[in-house]
Order: C-alpha cells, then structure tokens, then sequence
C-alpha cells in the first residue's frame, strides 16, 4: 500500500500512527501550516492514505502484544529474582497499582478544588 503513496502521504501516516495529532503529523511531513491547520483531515480521507496508516496501527499493536505465557513467564522470573513466590508477588505488585490509583485519584481532586 505504501508504494501508491508519494512522500508527503507516506510521511504523513507515519507521524499520524505515531502521534495521533492530524495537524502535527501534516507539518512534520511537510505540509504547509496554512494547509495543515485547514485541510488536513482531507489526507486522511484519501483511502490509501488511510489504509497505511491501519496497516501500521495494526503492526504497531501486535509488536506490543504478549501472550498470557510470556505475561506469566515475565512475572515469573522478576519473582524469582527477588525470591519470593509468585503469588506474593503477584499481591504486592496489585497492592502497589492500587496505591498509585489512589493517589491519583487523590491529586485530580485536589486539581479539582484548585481549578487548575
């Protein structure tokens, strides 16, 4: 699909599957910004245009992909490495993201109040 695409539109999609941001993605593939801040959703309604940009979400999402065997082998050996079982581990790493939650959730009301 890549090779019907001149520079530009090749560029373009891209930055686009990296960034999301139409009107970045359109200067950075040299677009005018004149261009870009009008026009440049009209790049991606060109279906070729779009369909790279599916053909590269879509390698970008299996590359990050990781089975529940490898998940499991991962946690697995960091457990070992600090000897302790896995279903320790597996607890103290939950109680851990469920303490960054928290705190979270306490720093946006705090923004909040602040109107920040």
């Amino acid at each position: 699909m890549k090779d019907k695409l001149n520079a530009r539109q090749k560029k373009f999609a891209e930055y686009y599957a990296q960034s999301g941001n139409i009107v970045q993605s359109a200067i950075k593939a040299g677009y005018s910004e004149k261009y870009a801040n009008a026009d440049a959703c009209k790049i991606l309604e060109n279906p070729r245009v779009s369909e790279y940009i599916k053909e590269l979400t879509a390698k970008a999402q299996q590359d990050r992909i990781i089975t529940a065997v490898e998940r499991q082998a991962i946690l697995s050996d960091i457990a070992k490495s600090y000897g302790i079982s896995l279903i320790k581990f597996k607890f103290h790493f939950l109680l851990y993201h469920a303490h960054l939650l928290h705190s979270t959730y306490i720093f946006v009301k705090i923004l909040k109040k602040a109107d920040c």
